[in-house]
């Protein structure tokens, strides 16, 4: 994966969702796909975001074309949602899966990491009222996972502005 520009997928593009992907999109990274639970909400996120490809509820498609995946899900559903796409086959070998839950680790990945991809989660401490990328400018964020995808998340914070 090249960190100069990503490819990304955004799967649950709620407030923090829909701010990662603004931040990352304003700082050259291409958003290969928003997912949420309607095709209406996944417009709305991509627009918000100000691009990207809303690809509604089909989360192993948008998975499949990305270099990383963003789980930005409620935590209960984090661990469903990585199954459901390993089982349809959208994480690619060599890609990084990872998520954004501060009570999780990267364990909740598990299939993906089955699935060949690099896991592990990023939690930026931090309030998110509502989507804006200036959201983790100054921020803390914490991570582990493989040391490939800790290598990855911890460009991100520096990236996305954080410590």
């Amino acid at each position: 994966m090249d960190s100069a520009r990503w490819k990304i997928a955004i799967l649950g593009a709620g407030v923090v969702g829909t701010s990662l992907g603004r931040a990352l999109r304003e700082r050259g990274h291409e958003i290969v796909g928003v997912v949420t639970r309607s095709e209406a909400s996944a417009r709305r996120a991509a627009e918000a975001i100000g691009g990207g490809v809303p690809a509604g509820v089909d989360a192993a498609g948008a998975a499949a074309r990305a270099d990383l995946v963003l789980l930005t899900t409620p935590d209960r559903a984090i661990a469903e949602v990585c199954e459901e796409v390993a089982r349809r086959g959208g994480f690619r070998r060599g890609s990084v899966a990872a998520h954004a839950s501060g009570a999780l680790d990267s364990e909740a990945l598990a299939a993906a990491r089955r699935a060949g991809c690099d896991t592990g989660s990023l939690h930026p401490l931090g309030t998110f009222a509502r989507a804006d990328p200036a959201s983790f400018t100054g921020i803390y964020f914490f991570f582990e996972g493989t040391p490939r995808a800790e290598q990855v998340l911890a460009d991100l914070a520096r990236e996305l502005g954080g410590v």
